[in-house]
């Protein structure tokens, strides 16, 4: 009775192990996605802010 509620025991924690580990990484991959597209908005507006000043056009067409 009590090697199998161990093995349960261990299945259910290995569980959890196994749970937790990939919430964090899939959070990790979540906040890094995140701060990429933030950076690519930030560089897009960066380089169409330049492409303004120089070519003379307002901002109509955006």
């Amino acid at each position: 009775m009590s090697e199998n509620c161990f093995s349960n025991f261990c299945e259910i924690s290995a569980y959890f192990r196994r749970s937790y580990f990939w919430n964090t990484v899939y959070s990790e991959k979540e906040a890094m996605t995140s701060l990429l597209s933030q950076l690519l908005v930030y560089l897009f507006s960066c380089h169409r802010v330049r492409q303004n000043q120089f070519s003379g056009y307002d901002d109509l067409f955006w």
